[in-house]
């Protein structure tokens, strides 16, 4: 496919379930309070499994996907500027909270904006049928729209290890804040993949005295969750549900883990989870992002009585997102260990080939520069 300076290439998911298109889109010019940006890393996510098969009801057709994205800015209109007011200028490198939100609601004016009641996401409910038409970070470039919270980014950083922190990460910063982990904690957390790495290096960070990850089996995802800092990776191809329950039960002196989060999109793990919780401890789920089905609750036995918290988390705010760079930034963690492939945008079948058998940890798209 042909392209020039004044068209931008994107991968479009035209029918769930099928492959994406690669098309093309005339380059918009920004308008007032926009940004118009250079995509450099582009992160697949986890989710966006469930967004191409048309699992999650927010997602219209057509869409460009693509809701963790780190670029360099091109042309920025007046009144579009850093989260902190500065001026935004071409050339810099820049990363950008992935929702936007609409600032009047009830939540917005508290300070919650991830819960707005008109929320929309770059890559998972923007339309890209209408003009401008770039809403997603499968492409080349994205016009950021008026309101978006955007970060300067130190341009040495690698941005496919940044992108991470733009959902997993940010994400993770939630769940972390809600599960009051502290110094002298033990955490349990189900899953291994970059959502878990990171509430790894959190809990790690908070001065958790115990950190074990459950997962299927052994592999290079288990390994970096090791290298994160997990003290004990458990494995369900090598131990029941029992025999994880009493592990854990004997390393905690049979009380239980102060906090369990669930990284998975497994909610069958919550019966087990309860069982692993010590009394008064903290259930945490940053894992679902789509409808799931109900499971068995006995309230008065699996919480009334036990004192046990339940905790909910639904995607992330402003100073999640900041929490995310910051610990990445930090140097403590290796965070360039998640990123195992690397693609342009042609590739895009290979790299969903890899995503479906679970043998990558974090792919991330790396667009042609188109200068």
């Amino acid at each position: 496919m042909t392209h020039d300076s004044t068209t931008a290439r994107a991968l479009v998911l035209e029918e769930f379930g099928k492959p994406f298109v690669l098309r093309e889109f005339p380059l918009p010019k920004p308008s007032e309070g926009e940004t118009l940006v250079r995509i450099t890393a582009a992160g697949i996510c986890g989710s966006d499994l469930h967004i191409r098969s048309g699992l999650d009801p927010r997602t219209p057709l057509p869409i460009i996907l693509g809701h963790e994205g780190v670029g360099e800015v091109v042309q920025a209109r007046d009144g579009a500027t850093l989260h902190d007011g500065r001026e935004i200028v071409p050339g810099m490198p820049i990363v950008w909270e992935r929702s936007l939100t609409c600032g009047e609601c009830y939540f917005c004016l508290k300070g919650e904006r991830h819960l707005c009641v008109d929320r929309k996401v770059y890559g998972i409910n923007i339309s890209s049928a209408d003009a401008p038409h770039l809403s997603g970070s499968y492409a080349t470039h994205i016009l950021l729209r008026k309101g978006t919270i955007i970060y300067p980014l130190d341009s040495a950083l690698d941005p496919g290890v940044l992108v991470s922190a733009t959902c997993s990460g940010a994400t993770a910063a939630h769940a972390h804040e809600r599960s009051g982990i502290s110094k002298g904690c033990t955490v349990v957390i189900y899953g291994t993949g970059p959502l878990a790495a990171y509430q790894i290096a959190f809990a790690v960070d908070a001065g958790a005295k115990w950190v074990v990850a459950i997962t299927r089996s052994p592999g290079p995802k288990a390994q970096i969750a090791k290298e994160f800092g997990a003290d004990d990776v458990l494995y369900r191809s090598e131990m029941d549900s029992c025999r994880i329950i009493n592990y854990v039960l004997f390393q905690t002196g049979r009380v239980g883990a102060d906090v369990v989060i669930d990284t998975t999109p497994d909610p069958s793990t919550f019966a087990e989870a309860v069982q692993i919780l010590r009394r008064a401890g903290t259930y945490v789920n940053p894992g679902l992002g789509i409808p799931a089905g109900a499971v068995p609750l006995d309230l008065y036995s699996d919480v009334v009585i036990r004192n046990l918290s339940i905790q909910g988390v639904w995607t992330s705010g402003t100073r999640h997102l900041s929490r995310a760079l910051e610990i990445v930034r930090s140097g403590r963690f290796p965070f360039d260990r998640l990123v195992t492939h690397r693609f342009p945008l042609e590739k895009h079948g290979e790299a969903w080939d890899l995503l479906t058998s679970r043998k990558a940890m974090k792919i991330v798209f790396e667009p042609v520069r188109c200068d």
